[in-house]
């Protein structure tokens, strides 16, 4: 089932989930620290918040467009440690926390510079993120390669009343 709603007004109870999975969307919400407590709100205790998303890094600004924003008006990114704190803020224990910016870099390694109009195929994932994917995907290898742009894998456990502050 989907539910198309505001992920920082979830309308689920609290304590409804066992576990929450997000792939690459803390970048596009301003308000982590509220999208955040609303993750944690919906995961029962013992919950896992498994999150793959993409963070900044030691530079900046980044080149648009990139596979999540066309500007800066919708690309929100925070450093790792930045959005770490964010998620134990919101009550979260960390209990796996791997950086994947180097896998990203050797994924995007080839995207080469575009020229011309694109050759694309009738389906695609440019469908989702636009006719402009070729451009996209060479500005993500450019941020990556010159650290404007890094990836982190996390687990995040919604800790049971009697181990809070355990993990971390």
């Amino acid at each position: 089932t989907f539910h198309a709603c505001s992920a920082l007004e979830l309308p689920f109870a609290d304590n409804a989930f066992d576990g929450v999975w997000s792939i690459q969307m803390n970048m596009n919400i301003a308000d982590k620290p509220t999208w955040l407590k609303e993750i944690h709100r919906v995961l029962k205790p013992g919950g896992r918040a498994v999150l793959y998303e993409v963070c900044g890094s030691i530079n900046t600004p980044l080149y648009f467009p990139v596979p999540w924003a066309q500007d800066g008006s919708m690309s929100f990114l925070v450093p790792p440690a930045s959005f770490r704190d964010a998620m134990t803020s919101a009550g979260f224990d960390i209990e796996v926390w791997n950086d994947k910016t180097d896998l990203a870099r050797k994924a995007f390694a080839n995207a080469k510079e575009p020229e011309g109009e694109p050759d694309l195929p009738v389906l695609g994932v440019y469908l989702l993120v636009g006719n402009d994917i070729q451009t996209k995907a060479y500005n993500l290898r450019r941020n990556l390669e010159e650290e404007r742009v890094s990836l982190i894998e996390t687990v995040a456990v919604k800790p049971d009343s009697g181990t809070a502050g355990v993990r971390g």
